[in-house]
Order: C-alpha cells, then sequence, then structure tokens
C-alpha cells in the first residue's frame, strides 16, 4: 500500500487537502497529523515507497522470515534499517520491548514494523500507524462480539450512536460544534486485526509494515534499564511506549478527527455535566473530545482493583500548543495528577523515578488495551493491581 499525492498531482501540504491511500476506496482530508508525519520524513508518493518504511531494500528482518505465518499469540516482527541493524545492544532491546507486549495478549495476529533510526528529529520516537475509517454501528457490534465476559457489561453500556463534544473545533475561533451523530471510527490497521478482520471492504489488506516507529539518532540512549537511567532517552521505555500506539492508543480529538476506538471510552471528567454518574449514563452522555477539557476512562466500578477514573491528556497532536500541552493520545502526566507513579507506559513523558520497570505496562494500560479488542487476562491483571 502506497500513500499517494494530493488530487491532481501536487505535494499535501495543508490540512483539508484531499489525497488518497493506494488500495482504500474514495479520497480522504489530510489532517494535522497527516501533515506532521509527511513533514517528519515519511515518503508521499507512489513511486516504490511505502508510507511507514523508507525502502524494503534497506530493512532487516529480525528473527522470522518475511512471509507472514500463523503465530500463536500476538507476534510483533520487526523490520529495522540499516543503521540499527550494526547496534545488536540495540536490537536486543527492541526485541525485549516486543516480547513484552506478545507475553501480555493472546491474539493470533500478526504485527510488521518498520523501525527506522534518523537524525535531526524534532521527537524522540514517534509511531505512525496504517489507519482507516469504519462505520460505527458494526464497529462497536464487532467490540462487543470480541470483548470478555468481564467487559460484556461496559461494552454493551456504549451507545450504538456515538455522540461527541469536539467543543471549539478551531482552536482560535468560539465557533462550537457538537457532533451529534458519528458515522465513522478510526483504528490502526493492528487494532482491526484484533477484531478478528483481515480485510477493508473485502479487500485483503497487502502492507509491508502495519506500522512504522522513527527513533530520534541524536539521542544518547539508554539501553540498560538496569544501573538506573543515564543519558537522553530509555529504549526499552521508548519502545513499548510507541508499540502501544501502533496497537490503538490513540485519539480523534488531537485533530478534530473522527474518534478512535479508544475514543469510545473517552468521557468528561470531573464536574463536567457530561461525566456520567453510572454505566446507564454512558449510553447518552457526549464523549469529550474537546481539546484542554478534561477527560478520563471510567471503569465504573466493573474491574476489582481498578475502581478509579484515569484520566486522559488533553492536547493537540502538536503537542504543546493547545489543552495540557501533552498529545490527547495519552494518560495525563502524572506530574500534572500531582501522581508520583505514572498511570502507564502511555503516560507522555518519560520519568524513570515514576516508572515500574518490573510492570512497565501498568493494568490501567491493559484494561484500554482489552476495551478496544485486545485479548487480555483481566483476571490477571486486576490481581496484579491490588498486590
Amino acid at each position: 500500500m502506497r500513500v499517494a499525492q494530493q488530487e491532481g498531482g501536487t505535494q499535501i501540504g495543508q490540512v483539508g487537502q484531499v489525497f488518497r491511500v493506494v488500495g482504500h476506496d474514495g479520497p480522504r482530508l489530510a489532517t494535522q497529523q497527516d501533515i506532521e508525519h509527511i513533514n517528519r520524513g515519511f515518503p508521499t508518493d507512489e513511486s516504490g515507497t511505502s508510507f511507514q518504511q523508507p525502502s524494503t531494500d534497506d530493512y532487516v528482518m529480525l528473527s522470522v522470515d518475511d512471509a507472514r505465518t500463523e503465530s500463536s499469540g500476538l507476534d510483533i516482527q520487526l523490520r529495522v534499517d540499516s543503521t540499527l541493524a550494526s547496534q545488536t545492544d540495540f536490537v536486543q532491546v527492541l526485541e525485549e520491548a516486543a516480547a513484552l507486549w506478545e507475553s501480555l495478549i493472546s491474539d493470533d495476529v500478526t504485527v510488521v514494523l518498520g523501525i527506522s533510526m534518523r537524525p535531526d528529529q524534532p521527537f524522540i520516537a514517534g509511531a505512525t500507524s496504517f489507519v482507516n475509517t469504519f462505520e460505527y454501528t458494526s464497529t462497536i457490534a464487532s467490540m462487543r462480539a470480541d470483548a470478555s465476559p468481564e467487559e460484556q457489561a461496559i461494552l454493551n453500556a456504549m451507545p450504538d450512536v456515538l455522540a461527541l463534544d469536539y467543543g471549539r473545533r478551531n482552536y482560535d475561533t468560539n465557533t462550537m460544534y457538537n457532533q451529534n451523530m458519528v458515522i465513522g471510527i478510526t483504528a490502526t490497521f493492528a487494532n482491526w486485526y484484533a477484531l478478528g478482520a483481515d480485510d477493508f471492504n473485502d479487500n485483503p489488506i497487502s502492507v509491508n509494515a502495519e506500522a512504522g516507529i522513527v527513533l530520534n539518532a541524536d539521542l544518547t540512549w539508554d539501553l540498560d534499564r538496569s544501573d538506573g537511567f543515564q543519558g537522553d532517552a530509555d529504549a526499552y521505555f521508548t519502545m513499548v511506549h510507541e508499540i502501544g500506539h501502533t496497537l490503538g492508543f490513540s485519539s480523534g480529538a488531537e485533530n478534530n478527527g473522527f474518534p478512535s476506538m479508544l475514543d469510545v471510552f473517552r468521557f468528561a471528567a470531573l464536574d463536567n455535566p457530561e461525566n456520567p454518574d453510572s454505566l446507564a449514563d454512558a449510553n447518552t452522555v457526549l464523549r469529550q473530545m474537546e481539546i484542554g477539557v478534561e477527560a478520563q476512562l471510567d471503569t465504573f466500578g466493573l474491574f476489582p482493583g481498578l475502581e478509579a477514573e484515569y484520566r486522559f491528556s488533553t492536547g493537540i497532536s502538536t503537542g504543546i500548543t493547545a489543552g495540557d500541552d501533552r498529545q490527547a493520545s495519552h494518560w495525563k502526566d502524572n506530574v500534572l495528577l500531582g501522581l508520583q507513579g505514572n498511570l502507564g507506559v502511555m503516560d507522555p513523558t518519560f520519568d524513570p523515578s515514576a516508572t515500574d520497570f518490573n510492570n512497565v505496562i501498568s493494568s490501567v494500560d491493559l484494561l484500554a488495551f482489552s476495551l478496544i479488542g485486545w485479548d487480555i487476562d483481566l483476571s490477571a491483571l486486576t490481581a496484579r493491581s491490588e498486590e
């Protein structure tokens, strides 16, 4: 699959331009997130390079054959570029991060990730996944069908028509926008696989990689988490975090786009009148998608050991221009919550003093991934949360 140029042949350069993803039906509008991905160096033409990988020739598949095979449980296959392939210690950390996710998720799904290391990046690391937009009603039905017994009550309480509160759709105006009937919902390819799908609109999926992860080559990476944190960034935490994004931890609140699967559970927080008082309210309240307005995952007391309400970040995709200055596709930064430890690996920042490296993926992380379709032993994670 390739990302094509804008309709008419010019390169995509601004929000709202129309472009096509080869292999998908119909055009789509470029979002701010699309533009940022392109500006970070992902190709925008269809002349032989995929959206996630500069080229297949420059990548090395680690430990597995190129051919996709049936797996037992989650199988994360890594394709690394030549820069990373020569760094055996770094490669080992990448494999350990993938193995951690594989040990916790039992879906028979294969996910291929293209990983590259590049200089002059404006971030520590960034993940970009192939995504598609699906009809909401059929997707929520698939989520219910895939739910574990523990999740059935909360999935059954989700509405058949999802209502969203975007508030000020344009951040520099007072224009209000409430979308009261959502017909589409987005998912990464990997997340879609978790629901048992292997095609889009009866079109077989054929990609070199479901997602790409870019690591900043200019940083000093800490590769040994056993001796305390040293350097600019922790490779293990970063890789576990970025894989989490590829598996579906994302939010449409960042770019005023369609809601993600996780946004189905993005409720208003604190004294907001849309904050549900009960599970029954979850069927009618607006999902909170407005930048800068507090939002949370509410467990409604259904999961022993996880009775709290878990806050999300509220910033936009550029991260530092609105909301709480953290991208909405994360938990709320523990520093902003006044907590000593982070809510999980999907915290937007790395703080070694707030990270439990024995359980870097927290029970709250796992609950979120389970709700969006991944098969996870919820009885084990709630027991762990009570330790």
